[in-house]
């Protein structure tokens, strides 16, 4: 099993940037810019929590995808 987050950052309603983090302390990092350069009032970043499981001998995989609330969300996700 894995967990990771799937970051989309919208300016204006356009995508200007995405990425997906593994670890509570990468998805801080990789937000730290992002939350000092772009303008708070304009900017909207959604977060999805995806968990991975793979059956036995690696044969098949299963995803599941949920939409999270906010960064809290996010990191509690992680952490379960």
């Amino acid at each position: 099993r894995s967990r990771s987050i799937t970051v989309r950052v919208l300016d204006g309603g356009r995508e200007v940037d995405s990425f997906r983090a593994s670890s509570p302390k990468a998805l801080r990092s990789a937000l730290r810019p992002i939350e000092t350069h772009l303008p708070r009032n304009r900017v909207v970043v959604q977060f999805r929590g995806v968990e991975e499981a793979w059956l036995p001998l690696g044969l098949d995989r299963v995803s599941h995808e949920v939409d999270l609330d906010g960064l809290g969300s996010a990191l509690s996700f992680l952490a379960a």
